[in-house]
């Protein structure tokens, strides 16, 4: 009778610090499933990010392209203003604030550029995190299950013995 309330006793042990196990790979669980939650916003923001950039990219070439036309123009109005001083200086301005402008349009590019490729990395360092946290909850949780077929080996066989002792 004492062992079997030992065995009962220690089987209730086992199965008080199963449940916090158990309750310890939740949390564990909940905190990984939070992190793709994470990395997933995080991709989408990249996605758009990228979109951005094309965007960006686009309109540079498009600027690029007025450009080119605006310096045809320009080229032309010159020509046909001759020896008009004033003319000249406005174009030249005019030009000017055009290769500015197309100048600033490819630095913003090039930042552009330089936040997708520190995102992305970003987003993949997590990715490898979650990919290690996975790895380590299905440690655990495996771990879990053997220390669990372990426990209901023993008691069976501390309940064997106890039935046994009884007949004896």
């Amino acid at each position: 009778g004492a062992e079997r309330r030992e065995a009962e006793a220690r089987l209730e042990r086992e199965q008080a610090l199963l449940e916090q196990q158990k309750q310890t790979l939740e949390s564990r669980e909940r905190e990984a499933l939070k992190r793709v939650a994470e990395a997933e916003a995080s991709a989408d923001a990249l996605v758009r990010e990228r979109r951005e950039h094309e965007e960006t990219r686009r309109m540079a070439g498009e600027a690029r392209i007025a450009l080119g036309r605006e310096i045809e123009r320009l080229n032309i109005l010159v020509t046909e203003a001759g020896s008009s001083k004033r003319e000249v200086g406005r174009l030249e301005r005019d030009l000017a604030e055009q290769q500015h402008r197309y100048t600033k349009l490819l630095s913003e590019m090039g930042e552009t550029t330089v936040a997708c490729e520190d995102a992305k990395r970003e987003r993949d360092a997590a990715l490898r995190s979650l990919k290690r946290e996975s790895a380590s909850y299905s440690d655990l949780h495996e771990h879990s299950n053997s220390a669990r077929a372990e426990m209901a080996k023993q008691l069976d066989q501390a309940l064997s013995e106890a039935s046994r002792l009884e007949r004896e």
